[in-house]
């Protein structure tokens, strides 16, 4: 993994363990659009060395800790294989999973998640049909 990977996924631990990105884009004084910009899905910048010693200082970690992995291996390997299995799933399946997790597409994205900035109602229910490559589980046994 390269460093502006490295990071990229220690900028989104630091703001899991403050909050949110807003509240750490004020703790090293910058903007949420420029961090957003450094570990964004669609990022356009990388986290410099000054930086990323500000983020470590004012989150109270010592030198160099964003540049060292702190992402379990266990949990890297599960998001890989997670990544490879949605390579294979056909892109109506993929639209349906985007919009679980709440991702909203750019309009330069090849595709679109159709209502993706509709508010959502509470207590929708959106299901992904068995594609017969897998057993069907029974119920309540």
């Amino acid at each position: 993994m390269d460093i502006k990977t490295i990071r990229k996924l220690n900028v989104r631990l630091l703001e899991r363990e403050i909050g949110s990105l807003t509240a750490l884009a004020r703790k090293v004084d910058t903007s949420q659009s420029y961090l957003s910009q450094c570990v964004g899905n669609s990022a356009v910048r990388s986290i410099g060395d000054e930086m990323a010693r500000r983020l470590e200082h004012a989150m109270g970690k010592p030198y160099g800790w964003l540049d060292e992995p702190h992402t379990d291996e266990s949990d890297m390997m599960l998001a890989r294989l997670i990544y490879d299995r949605l390579l294979t799933i056909p892109p109506s399946k993929l639209r349906a999973i985007a919009e679980i997790l709440d991702i909203k597409l750019d309009e330069g994205m090849a595709w679109n998640v159709k209502d993706a900035n509709q508010p959502q109602s509470k207590g929708r229910v959106i299901t992904l049909e068995d594609d017969g490559n897998q057993k069907k589980r029974q119920r309540g046994q």
